[in-house]
C-alpha cells in the first residue's frame, strides 16, 4: 500500500469562430494564425492525476501511465477509448509538464513537489473525437490536474489560478503543446490565442453580448476518420492556403470590434465566412478530404433555404467535424432548439452555454495500491 496525492480539475471545450488550422511548427503546435473562440461550460473534461511520491517508476519503467477508469468525481461519464498513440501523447505531456513546472511555480511563488510517478484518468461529458474539441478540454484538464497534484499548498494554488491571468497563461501554453486549442479553455468566455508575436499567449475579450447558448446538431458522434493533426498538414497543400493568414487576421479584427460592441449580426456573417474558408481548404487540398456526412448536407440545405437570410439568425459554424453549432442568445435557446429538433428528428442536440474556463476541483492525499 502506498499513498498518493490526487489532483482533480475540469476544463470545458470551446468553439472557435476564427479557426486554428495550419501549423508553422507541428512538433510544438505553433499555429499559422491567431484564433478566437467562445468557451463552453458543461461540455467538459474532468481529469484526475494521482502522484505517487514514493514510486520512482512503474514496473514497465515509465514515469506516467494512463488508466482507463473514471476519475474520482461526481457524475457517471465514460472514459474515452484512447489509441496507443493517444495514450503516448498523454503520458509524454505529463512528463513535459513536470519539466516545465519548476519555473512556473517559481515565478508564481508557489511550493512544488513533482517527485514520483503518475497515473492519469479522464472523462468527457460529450462524444470524443467527433469534432467538439475533446482534445482541447482533455489536455487543459490534465495540465491543470497535474499541476494541482504537484502543489504543496492546494489552497494557495487555487487562489493563484483564480486571481492571476499570467499563471493561467503559463499553464495554458504548456497545455497547448499537447493540444493547440486547449490553451483557449483556461479562460472565458471570449478568448483569443495570439500567434502574431514571438511569444504565444492567450487573453480574454470584453463583450456586450448577452449570454449565449450553443446548440450542437450532432449528425455524427463517431470518431473522425481524418484527425485534426492530419488536417493541419494537408490544408497547406490547398491553392486556397495563400492569403489564409491575412484573411483570418482581418476576421479576428472584425470579431474583436463586434464582440466589444455586442454586434451579433456581424459576428454571424463573419463566422459563416470563416467556417467556409476552413472547410474549403479541406475540400481543395492536394489530397482532398471532407468531414461532411449526409446529415451535414441535409442541415446545410435547411440553413440555406430557411435560416441564412433571417434577420435574427443564429451564429452558425462548424469545427473540423460534421456537426453544426448554432449560437443563440440564451433567452431564445428554447425556441431555436424546438425549431431544429422539428426539422431533424433523427439527430440529437447537445446544449451548452458560454462558460468561464478551467478550474481546479480538489487536491488531497489518499491511500491506494501502487
Amino acid at each position: 500500500m502506498s499513498f498518493y496525492i490526487s489532483g482533480v480539475a475540469q476544463a470545458p471545450s470551446n468553439i472557435a469562430l476564427a479557426k486554428y488550422m495550419g501549423k508553422e511548427d507541428a512538433r510544438h503546435n505553433i499555429p499559422s494564425n491567431s484564433s478566437l473562440s467562445m468557451t463552453l461550460d458543461s461540455l467538459r473534461s474532468v481529469a484526475e492525476v494521482r502522484r505517487f511520491p514514493d514510486v520512482k517508476n512503474w514496473d514497465d519503467g515509465k514515469k506516467v501511465r494512463w488508466v482507463r477508469e473514471a476519475p474520482r468525481t461526481e457524475g457517471s461519464f465514460s472514459a474515452p477509448d484512447l489509441s496507443e498513440n493517444g495514450i503516448s501523447k498523454v503520458e509524454f505531456h505529463v512528463e513535459r509538464l513536470c519539466d516545465a513546472l519548476p519555473e512556473i511555480f517559481w515565478d508564481q511563488g508557489l511550493d512544488l513537489d513533482a517527485q514520483g510517478s503518475f497515473e492519469v484518468r479522464t472523462i468527457n461529458t460529450f462524444p470524443t473525437a467527433s469534432g467538439i474539441a475533446s482534445s482541447a478540454s482533455s489536455f487543459a484538464a490534465i495540465t491543470l490536474a497535474t499541476a494541482f497534484a504537484c502543489s504543496k499548498n492546494p489552497e494557495a494554488f487555487s487562489e493563484s489560478f483564480s486571481e492571476r491571468p499570467a499563471f493561467r497563461n503559463q499553464l495554458s501554453q504548456v497545455a497547448r503543446q499537447g493540444s493547440g486549442s486547449s490553451c483557449r479553455s483556461f479562460d472565458g468566455s471570449w478568448v483569443i490565442w495570439d500567434a502574431d508575436g514571438e511569444v504565444q499567449k492567450t487573453y480574454t475579450l470584453e463583450s456586450k453580448l448577452p449570454q449565449l447558448t450553443d446548440l450542437i446538431l450532432l449528425v455524427q458522434s463517431e470518431p473522425k476518420k481524418i484527425s485534426s493533426s492530419e488536417a493541419h498538414l494537408r490544408v497547406k497543400s490547398s491553392p486556397m492556403w495563400e492569403g489564409r493568414v491575412k484573411r483570418t487576421r482581418d476576421r479576428i479584427s472584425t470579431f474583436r470590434e463586434a464582440i466589444k460592441e455586442g454586434d451579433f449580426e456581424t459576428i454571424g456573417k463573419t463566422s459563416w465566412e470563416e467556417m467556409w474558408d476552413m472547410h474549403t481548404l479541406f475540400h481543395t487540398a492536394k489530397e482532398p478530404f471532407t468531414y461532411w456526412q449526409p446529415g451535414t448536407f441535409q442541415a446545410m440545405n435547411w440553413i440555406f433555404s430557411e435560416i441564412l437570410h433571417e434577420r435574427n439568425r443564429p451564429i452558425i459554424t462548424m469545427d473540423a467535424g460534421a456537426n453544426f453549432h448554432f449560437l443563440v442568445p440564451t433567452e431564445d435557446a428554447g425556441l431555436w432548439e424546438r425549431k431544429i429538433l422539428q426539422q431533424f428528428t433523427e439527430f440529437r442536440i447537445l446544449k451548452d452555454r458560454s462558460g468561464s474556463g478551467a478550474t481546479p476541483i480538489d487536491a488531497s492525499a489518499k491511500e491506494g495500491l501502487s
